[in-house]
């Protein structure tokens, strides 16, 4: 499937201070822009694994990654690239202590955002399929970030 075109979704000055987020329907699907470090993300609104709102879930810096942590049940996934981040674990000295963080892969869809000196796009992306998809277009599942007051349609 192809991806959808880029649509204007906000002001420059909705999004301009770190940590600053929105919960928007675009195209039915319900999606998050977040500014962290100077950069905006986009992604779907609700978790993958259980029709969470994850989009309102605390930032985490792991292994290098900046990570949103799903409020309902701790799954970290990465703001870039979506992957779901677990920390292994491994023998040592006969006992289990934690090891390297790994990736299970994208679980998470993530979409192209783009700040312009007319305001914020955002392009869908719809290409192959993850597991997001399944909840992304349920409006009981995004309930929470639609009552964070945050929310518009486009």
């Amino acid at each position: 499937m192809e991806d959808a075109p880029a649509v204007w979704v906000a002001n420059a000055a909705d999004l301009d201070e770190e940590g600053s987020r929105l919960h928007l329907q675009v195209k039915d699907r319900y999606i998050t822009l977040l500014r962290h470090k100077n950069f905006l993300y986009c992604f779907d609104s609700v978790c993958f694994h259980a029709g969470g709102p994850l989009g309102v879930g605390d930032i985490e810096e792991v292994a290098n990654h900046a990570c949103i942590k799903c409020p309902w049940h701790n799954y970290l996934i990465t703001l870039e690239t979506g992957e779901k981040l677990y920390q292994g674990v491994q023998m040592k000295d006969g006992k289990m202590v934690p090891g390297k963080w790994q990736s299970v892969g994208q679980k998470q869809r993530t979409h192209v955002v783009v700040e312009r000196a007319d305001g914020i796009f955002v392009q869908l992306k719809q290409d192959g399929k993850v597991e997001s998809d399944e909840y992304a277009f349920k409006r009981e599942c995004a309930q929470m970030m639609i009552a964070s007051g945050s929310t518009g349609k486009y």
